[in-house]
């Protein structure tokens, strides 16, 4: 009975309250010149206590309504307007009898002198573990138009002219965008293209598996870049078109690259053409430095045999003297599926044609004769290349699978004309083609502490490649055609080949995991080469030390044990492989030779961080490489013009034991990294390599016998950037003695090379003005045991000033500064200054720049190089002065 008497009470007090009448607050909120102010804010209080209890806000028209609770018509309450640069007003309610209360504001203009604001930024540099973070905002110019540019601006972080990124004086081996390797190892596509700012922080992933179910069961102790983007430049389309035309006519640059990213899809596309010298081309290298399969790896970088040497010299950009003809275009896309694996795809397209005229002088010094030969050179090249990949992956924490189909196309032919001691100009013209096509599944799978991997890669490559020599001199090599007006080199060069592997690997502990990997490689060559020699209309086919037919059948076992420790101080990892080769030989010349070596190595790596800023690595192996059973030919292959080997049917053989030790220190809070390092290589290489030069052609046999070689460098990088006057600091000093043996006439020469570097690089960013410098000294010291000598020095200096003009343009001055000073000859100094004016149109999101080049007009540039025993002075004529007008439109 109570219960039910106390729900008709609770029953009769809702309803009670549902039903009891509303008081409403209405009025309008101006300003003291009747304008309606709007976003003003009514609140209602207790007079005693100035608790709140309702509030509103005005409408666009400048009115409010507000509900007073009916609870509260005894008390005392106030209504206050409260607006941005306004003074509040006040109003005490002192009648609820009426339903509809009504209240009007005029408020007055405050003004208030504030007081000071400590703004506090992101620190340029801060970390989370093992990650790194760049906040690239912190070290961004206006001046930036690529991503490229600020990460040559990041301490720590070193760029090699090819591209390569390393951290800390080791490559990188993983780049990614938001966290996905769309590229493969092509990051300069990304470097290159990807807007300044379109990235928020640009993070380093220390100590980094790429593959994830590895984590815990293997040890890596290099480094992987992640650019982490902006949100605005996610779910659009970004990038660029540019149009540039120019003098000498028709000079021209153009590209259109369209970029996109989102959390499922990323795409880059580039489509580039210019004649001015860029090598657009080097986009599309392959960067990364890992082989899973280093026995193909070798065999397939021993393709092109034949050559004709492309002139080249260091100190100075490629597009100061090379002209050119260059189409490149690259495809580039990633989609992430619902279950979070990735399916990519890239394919990427040059036509390339450069040229260039050159003269060089090279001298090969041995303890009983000396070898020289000056030349001058015009070189002309045309080459197709088609390449491209298809990968399906799943990088999960219990497993990884990924299948990835390579292909390739290319086809080069190179001419070239040249004038030495000869009566007639020396003509050439080389021949490269190469079709290959591989495919490889390789899958990773966890069970509790144990883990499995199973991988297969099969593939085949064609390489025909020719050689043809006019008016060469090879009487005494040639005798059964005397003063042949042409020879002819043909080879013929096919590989299939697979690769399988398995391997089981075992957590012990946390700390503690072994792994057994075993790799069968299986390789069948044929190489058919072919010399021929002749005039006019005959041609005679010299076989007996001039020709090969070898079909070599490669097999290779290759088992490693590893063990591996890891603490969260303390990396360490030993590997213990054993390898088995055989080759199994069919030649015209010889039959069924079998070959066989096996062979142990140890690899050992190390890296403890006994502080939190400092961290010892060491690298310790012993090892053999493994030549391409090619390499076994019996009889003379023309490489170039003046050069011919026979390997006598001696497979080499190297082995190299090396050390590598770093010192790595690094303060995040004050922006500071130093690596002090030091290597030493030591290497025994056999056959023997013998010379014999005939006019000026090099006949080099093969003997049995080996040679020896040792390398140690030490070198200092420092680093730092100063935030208060925003400079990036980097000095590096290096130094590395080299020893070589070298062999002619059955007599060997020991060579010593010395290298002192020195190089100082800084970015400043003072007010609006950016100046940068990179200054790079070299000092060479050549000895050899028969007391010759040379020392040489080259200092190379490149200064660049940016400098508003207004707020919408600003001038670029940049100087290559080069000079070369050699024992007893007179100093060489070059200078190559440029101008650019740029000038941005904001509404229209684009770029109109204004380029000089070698203003001066210099007319050849000189570059000296010492290798082992050759001495090579190279001269480049120069592309003349340039004057180029560029439109580049960006899509933001």
């Amino acid at each position: 009975m109570k219960f039910f008497i106390s729900i008709l009470i609770f029953a009769f007090c809702i309803s009670n309250h549902c039903f009891a009448q509303k008081i409403i607050i209405n009025g309008s909120v101006k300003d003291t010149s009747n304008s309606k102010i709007v976003g003003a804010i009514i609140t209602l209080h207790f007079k005693k206590n100035n608790t709140v209890i309702a509030f509103s806000y005005t409408n666009i028209n400048g009115n409010y309504e507000i509900v007073f609770p009916e609870k509260f018509i005894h008390d005392s309450c106030i209504i206050k307007a409260t607006a941005l640069n306004f003074e509040a007003t006040y109003k005490e309610i002192n009648n609820y009898n009426n339903g509809n209360l009504n209240y009007n504001f005029i408020l007055k203009p405050s003004y208030k002198n504030l007081s000071e604001v400590i703004v506090k930024t992101k620190p340029p540099i801060f970390s989370n573990k093992d990650t790194l973070n760049y906040n690239v905002e912190n070290f961004t110019s206006k001046y930036d138009r690529s991503v490229g540019d600020v990460l040559q601006k990041l301490p720590g972080i070193e760029i090699t002219p090819s591209g390569i990124i390393k951290y800390q004086g080791k490559a990188i081996n993983k780049f990614y965008i938001d966290g996905k390797d769309m590229l493969d190892g092509r990051y300069n596509i990304a470097t290159t293209n990807i807007p300044s700012d379109a990235v928020d922080k640009i993070q380093v992933l220390e100590n980094h598996q790429p593959i994830k179910v590895l984590d815990s069961f293997s040890i890596s102790n290099k480094a992987a870049i992640n650019l982490v983007l902006k949100d605005k430049a996610r779910n659009k389309i970004i990038g660029k078109a540019k149009l540039g035309i120019g003098y000498p006519f028709i000079s021209t640059d153009n590209e259109i690259v369209p970029l996109f990213f989102s959390k499922n899809i990323q795409s880059i596309v580039t489509l580039k053409y210019n004649n001015v010298g860029k090598d657009y081309a080097k986009e599309q290298m392959q960067l990364y430095e890992d082989f899973d399969d280093p026995v193909i790896y070798i065999n397939n970088a021993y393709g092109e045999m034949v050559s004709i040497n492309q002139p080249t010299v260091s100190g100075i950009d490629l597009d100061r003297f090379i002209s050119n003809n260059q189409f490149t275009a690259t495809i580039n896309q990633l989609k992430t599926t619902k279950n979070n694996n990735d399916l990519k795809f890239y394919l990427d397209f040059s036509n390339n044609n450069p040229f260039v005229n050159s003269s060089n002088s090279l001298t090969q010094y041995f303890i009983n004769d000396t070898f020289r030969i000056t030349e001058k050179n015009y070189f002309k090249q045309k080459e197709n290349l088609l390449k491209g990949s298809l990968q399906y992956s799943s990088n999960k924490s219990l497993y990884n699978f990924s299948n990835t189909l390579l292909f390739k196309f290319q086809q080069k032919n190179i001419s070239s004309i040249t004038a030495n001691s000869n009566p007639k100009d020396i003509l050439q013209n080389s021949n490269y083609n190469n079709y290959s096509v591989s495919n490889k599944v390789n899958a990773f799978f966890k069970k509790g502490n144990n883990l499995f991997n199973l991988s297969l890669l099969i593939g085949l490559e064609q390489q025909p490649q020719q050689l043809i020599i006019l008016n060469g001199i090879y009487d005494t090599i040639f005798t059964k055609t005397p003063n042949p007006s042409f020879v002819v080199q043909d080879i013929k060069l096919k590989s299939y080949y697979t690769s399988f592997n398995m391997s089981w690997n075992y957590k012990i502990s946390p700390k503690i995991s072994f792994s057994n990997t075993l790799n069968l490689n299986y390789i069948k060559n044929s190489l058919n080469t072919l010399i021929s020699a002749g005039k006019q209309d005959s041609l005679y086919n010299m076989k007996n030390g001039f020709s090969n037919n070898l079909i070599p059948h490669q097999t290779t076992i290759l088992n490693t044990f590893n063990v591996n420790y890891k603490t969260p101080k303390l990396l360490f990892s030993i590997n213990i492989p054993f390898t088995f080769n055989s080759i199994n030989f069919n030649s015209t010349h010889i039959n069924n030779l079998n070959t066989t070596d096996n062979f142990f190595e140890l690899v050992s790596t190390a890296s403890y961080r006994f502080h939190k800023n400092w961290k010892l690595s060491i690298i310790a192996s012993n090892q053999f490489s493994i030549s391409p059973s090619i390499m076994k030919s019996n009889s003379y292959i023309m490489y170039n013009y003046r050069y011919l080997k026979n390997n006598n049917s001696i497979i080499p053989v190297t082995n190299n034991f090396s050390v590598e030790s770093a010192l790595n220190y690094r303060d995040i809070i004050n922006s500071t990294f130093v690596t002090i390092a030091f290597s030493h290589n030591n290497n025994n290489r056999s056959p023997i390599s013998n010379n014999q030069f005939i006019n000026q052609i090099n006949l080099n046999s093969a003997l049995n016998g080996s040679t020896n070689g040792a390398n140690n460098t030490i070198s200092i990088s420092y680093s730092k950037y100063l935030p208060k006057i925003k400079t990036s600091i980097t000095l590096q000093s290096l130094f590395s003695n080299i020893f070589s043996e070298n062999y002619s006439k059955n007599a060997n020469t020991k060579f010593t090379n010395q290298n002192f570097q020195l190089l100082l690089k800084t970015n400043s960013r003072i007010k609006e003005f950016s100046i940068s410098t990179n200054t790079k000294l070299n000092v060479f010291t050549n000895k050899s045991e028969f007391d010759y000598a040379s020392k040489f020095s080259i200092l190379e200096q490149i200064l660049t000033f940016k400098v508003p003009v207004n707020s919408n343009a600003f001038i670029t001055l940049n100087s290559n500064y080069n000079y070369i000073n050699q024992e007893n000859l007179k100093p060489i100094h070059f200078i190559f200054p440029d101008f650019l004016l740029t000038y941005s149109i904001n509404k229209l999101k684009a770029d109109i720049e204004l380029g000089a080049q070698n203003l001066f007009n210099q007319k050849t540039f000189t570059h000296i190089s010492f290798n082992g025993n050759i001495e090579t002075i190279n001269q480049v004529e120069l592309r003349p002065f340039q004057l180029l007008l560029k439109a580049t439109f960006y899509f933001k």
